[in-house]
């Protein structure tokens, strides 16, 4: 039964003034709604992230999916959950994408993504740096005989292209004569792809280097760099490649 509360000037129920009873019923009501809570986790179970199947499906597709869909949130809904009507799909597409569970999902994928392509940045750019600067007077020993295989610096190691090993035996002589051909990677190739990744000359945009790359590049180059002198040391060994001053391409009359 409801009636006019008078002090509190709205309509509630005529049990509302009666202190005891109205706390039962809200802990009635509390407890109907965990209940309700418990029974839609149930339906609804969240994975390691925190995320219900269709939130899940929903992130995917947002960060990784088809190239459609891939950063459409209204798509991405769409596919995440087929029998939502579109208006609804509309509202609740943008809510979705800041639920805290999905943004932080996305957050951490985005960061491990970032953490990725800057290691295999540096992996790239340290390959160059060994094929760009490498030094053939690295393939022997102070007498001019060539080093054996397992005691040549690994940064020279990973300049050389290919080894042909041709023997020549002699009747007359017992012990055969091996001959060891060793071809390296184009030295000017490696410079320019390293100066078109580091933006040196051309894009003039700043890049760090950091950790084991810097020190393989000051090792070799003899300058860091982040110099003046290194970035010299790095010109003068295009053009001792190219055999001509690498400031721009060859006119041909």
């Amino acid at each position: 039964m409801w009636g006019w509360l008078g002090g509190k000037g709205k309509w509630l129920p005529s049990w509302a003034g009666d202190e005891p009873t109205r706390r039962a019923v809200e802990q009635r009501h509390r407890c109907v709604r965990s209940e309700e809570m418990k029974m839609r986790q149930a339906r609804y179970p969240r994975n390691e992230d925190g995320l219900t199947p269709g939130q899940q499906v929903f992130a995917d597709l947002y960060r990784a999916g088809p190239e459609k869909v891939r950063g459409n949130a209204l798509a991405c809904y769409r596919q995440a959950f087929p029998r939502a009507a579109l208006s609804t799909a509309k509202v609740q597409s943008s809510r979705l994408l800041r639920n805290p569970g999905v943004a932080a999902y996305l957050q951490s994928k985005r960061q491990a993504a970032e953490a990725e392509a800057d290691v295999k940045e540096v992996q790239v750019l340290k390959e160059l740096a060994q094929v760009g600067f490498s030094d053939i007077r690295a393939l022997f020993d102070g007498q001019g005989r060539l080093k054996p295989m397992d005691a040549l610096p690994k940064h020279i190691a990973a300049a050389i292209a290919a080894v042909d090993v041709v023997v020549m035996k002699d009747e007359k002589k017992t012990a055969p004569l091996y001959v060891y051909k060793i071809k390296l990677w184009n030295k000017l190739d490696a410079l320019e792809q390293l100066d078109k990744q580091l933006g040196m000359f051309k894009e003039q945009r700043e890049v760090k280097v950091q950790g084991e790359l810097s020190h393989l590049l000051e090792e070799i180059s003899g300058a860091p760099l982040s110099t003046p002198m290194g970035r010299i040391a790095l010109q003068q060994e295009q053009e001792k490649a190219a055999g001509e001053p690498a400031h721009g391409p060859k006119r041909h009359d």
